[in-house]
């Protein structure tokens, strides 16, 4: 099959406006003066704080309720009367049919291709060039693809950071050129537990993945069985929300799950947000705490998605 992806040339559909009196040249520079007076629109989301309109990816453990998520996100969209695709590849129309129906998903304004009821296109590059016509000609919001791993071009090499990046980055200048959000479905590995794990490392495959992407959503479960989601991206704030889950259908709340936290655990929190880049030891100096609580503590803040840890440094994931 083509390693070749077809260059995205159909026209934005929104520019940043140049100053009346700009001398930008003909070369690919500008300069700090002109883009000083350049104006742009405002980051468009989709969903507050979650989705912008740019290259998304969504990660999670196999089972974990990805689909169930995406197909939620679309309900959100298509209710305020945007429209959506959905290229769900591993499906067919009765087992779509029976998803859609216990969501009580239904409207024209929201458009399915079930890969395993016909084919997209004969090869990647084909079936980007088709998904790329929709982008730039219909007037789409969302699309979400299920799973990233089936656009993606098949190679004899290794999928190493520069595949991902040279293939990954025609779909996230189709997002940022057409204005549209596109969502791909991916898997997580299962974190070792230690308080160096932060979410974002999770995602399957080369670091590639991460750096190309505009918006990272990491899906995960915490030791109560309840749904987290943590968010990362170019265009909105780091943040974890907790998801709820009605039969299939998920929710999301707007602020952090921090009422699950004891009042010394709160207090951590609280002072690691006050003190980026703080140490356990600067913390129980602080805190006037045992050595012993506060390691305790940090592991569980880190483990459920509240802060991370690099080098020894501890940084804020979500805000209290």
């Amino acid at each position: 099959m083509s390693n070749v992806l077809a260059p995205t040339t159909s026209p934005p559909k929104s520019l940043a406006i140049a100053p009346a009196s700009s001398t930008l040249p003909l070369e690919p520079f500008i300069t700090a003066a002109d883009l000083a007076h350049m104006t742009f629109p405002e980051a468009d989301l989709l969903i507050e704080d979650i989705l912008p309109k740019n290259l998304c990816l969504l990660a999670g453990p196999p089972k974990i309720g990805k689909s169930f998520l995406c197909l939620s996100f679309i309900k959100h969209v298509t209710r305020s009367k945007q429209k959506a695709y959905y290229f769900t590849f591993e499906d067919d129309y009765r087992r779509i049919q029976s998803r859609l129906s216990q969501l009580d998903l239904h409207g024209d304004n929201f458009v399915i291709h079930c890969g395993r009821e016909t084919q997209l296109g004969s090869t990647e590059a084909e079936e980007f060039n088709k998904i790329q016509s929709i982008a730039a000609r219909d007037e789409v919001s969302l699309i979400v693809i299920d799973t990233m791993e089936r656009i993606l071009p098949q190679t004899k090499g290794k999928r190493d950071y520069e595949y991902y990046v040279r293939y990954l980055d025609n779909w996230a200048n189709l997002a940022l050129q057409t204005n549209t959000c596109i969502l791909m479905v991916h898997h997580t590995r299962k974190g070792d537990g230690s308080a160096e794990y932060n979410p974002q490392n999770a995602i399957l495959g080369s670091v590639g993945i991460a750096a190309t992407f505009d918006t990272n959503l990491i899906m995960e479960r915490d030791k109560n069985g309840g749904y987290l989601l943590h968010v990362e991206g170019k265009d909105i704030q780091q943040n974890t929300f907790k998801l709820s889950k009605d039969n299939v259908e998920f929710s999301w709340e707007t602020k952090s799950p921090t009422e699950d936290l004891g009042s010394t655990q709160r207090q951590v929190l609280q002072f690691i947000q006050q003190h980026q880049r703080c140490t356990q030891t600067k913390i129980v100096h602080g805190l006037g705490k045992q050595k012993s609580q506060i390691s305790s503590i940090v592991s569980k803040l880190c483990n459920e998605g509240y802060i991370y840890k690099e080098d020894g440094l501890l940084f804020i994931s979500t805000p209290p």
